[in-house]
């Protein structure tokens, strides 16, 4: 296993665990959750060819976790291990199994989560007009080691470079929205309501799956698909919401859907996927 991999925390969870464990019923009070699913041509193919009684085998990787910058104590009650054991109960719906057998799984799954960091607008604070500007007073990069920076590129879910202002435009690509933000054919109140959401916070997770057989033989980094999932986290505590953020999302798992889907936290019904769309590469 290459050095970059070992420096993340790997996690298979027993079949027995999961089958164990009953689904969350949700007790939180309703909110929408944002959904944004990727998956490249070259996985739905081959998942349309595979025998539908082959569970996919994987074990987990710890990603990375966003703290914000507020004060939020329920993010400090979760740990990776909550969020994994969750997530594996809903994976089941994919046809989705952890394995101990690490070096033969088909999938290694990374698991970024947090909060989105909003602040005030240091632009508009200092009458600044420019990108080019802003850069230029205040200089590039975020203090982090040339080391962890690699990292980031290479397990965290991307961060769109050109939309908004600085918080706005890293949080729209970390939820997934700039897609649609940068559309022509957006909506108004569409692109209202989500330029809205960038406005607060928001909880989020994003899974990301990765061919392991390739990763390990060939140290090739191929990202087969990727779901990104958040809600507003005013009136909420991530305790809960990690919950029902993960059941509304688990019906996307794998898929490769056009544009944002969008789902009632505590709706508990199922989401048949129809025709879908299919590009050729998933751009992280």
């Amino acid at each position: 296993m290459n050095a970059e991999l070992a420096r993340f925390r790997l996690l298979s969870l027993p079949a027995i665990l999961i089958c164990g464990l009953m689904f969350f019923q949700g007790t939180i009070g309703a909110t929408q959750v944002i959904i944004k699913a990727r998956a490249t041509k070259e996985y739905t193919t081959k998942l349309a060819e595979r025998d539908s009684d082959q569970p996919i085998s994987y074990h987990f990787l710890k990603g990375f976790f966003y703290p914000g910058n507020i004060s939020d104590k329920s993010l400090a009650e979760v740990d990776f291990m909550d969020i994994a054991t969750n997530l594996a109960m809903h994976l089941t719906k994919q046809n989705y199994y952890p394995s101990k057998d690490t070096e033969k799984n088909d999938v290694i799954v990374v698991v970024n989560w947090g909060v989105t960091a909003v602040e005030d607008d240091v632009m508009d604070m200092w009458n600044i007009s420019s990108q080019e500007e802003y850069e230029e007073l205040y200089g590039l990069g975020d203090g982090t080691t040339e080391n962890n920076q690699r990292l980031l590129e290479t397990f965290g879910p991307s961060e769109t470079p050109n939309w908004g202002t600085a918080d706005r435009r890293k949080n729209s690509g970390l939820l997934g929205f700039e897609e649609t933000l940068q559309s022509t054919n957006v909506m108004p109140q569409d692109q209202y309501d989500l330029e809205s959401a960038l406005n607060r916070e928001r909880y989020f997770i994003v899974v990301m799956a990765y061919d392991y057989q390739k990763m390990k033989q060939n140290k090739e980094m191929n990202l087969l698909w990727i779901t990104r999932f958040s809600m507003k986290s005013t009136g909420f505590n991530f305790s809960e919401a990690y919950q029902e953020l993960t059941f509304a999302a688990s019906d996307y798992f794998g898929k490769n859907m056009k544009g944002l889907q969008k789902k009632r936290s505590g709706d508990r019904s199922k989401v048949e996927v129809g025709e879908i769309e299919v590009l050729d590469t998933v751009k992280e």
